[in-house]
């Protein structure tokens, strides 16, 4: 399992990433934790790392290795992701964190 990578493209973020060889596992589903980073002093603060919750669940395809988030706040945002077989024991350890990915303000539309 590893993470191919986070784009942004008009505030979408896609995620993804490259399943693993399957063994003995019994795929279930793709667990996908979507964090927004926090930055103190121009640094990432792995303490102040935000969940977004509800993102990218549910995801029963072993094939399907994308997820697209439309309309992210501007923010710095990384993910990581588990496949969850039926039987735990052969489910995959959670992914480090992807690199961040920055999504940038929008910028004001004239009138």
């Amino acid at each position: 399992l590893s993470l191919a990578e986070c784009q942004t493209l008009d505030y979408l973020l896609r995620l993804s990433w490259t399943s693993g060889a399957q063994q003995d596992s019994q795929f279930l589903v793709w667990k996908l934790e979507v964090y927004r980073l926090s930055i103190v002093a121009g640094v990432i603060d792995p303490n102040g790392n935000v969940l977004i919750p509800g993102v990218c669940q549910g995801i029963m395809d072993r094939h399907t290795t994308e997820c697209v988030l439309l309309g992210m706040p501007h923010g710095l945002y990384a993910f990581s992701v588990q496949e969850i077989s039926l039987v735990p024991e052969t489910s995959s350890p959670m992914s480090e964190l992807s690199n961040p990915t920055w999504i940038p303000r929008r910028r004001a539309q004239a009138p």
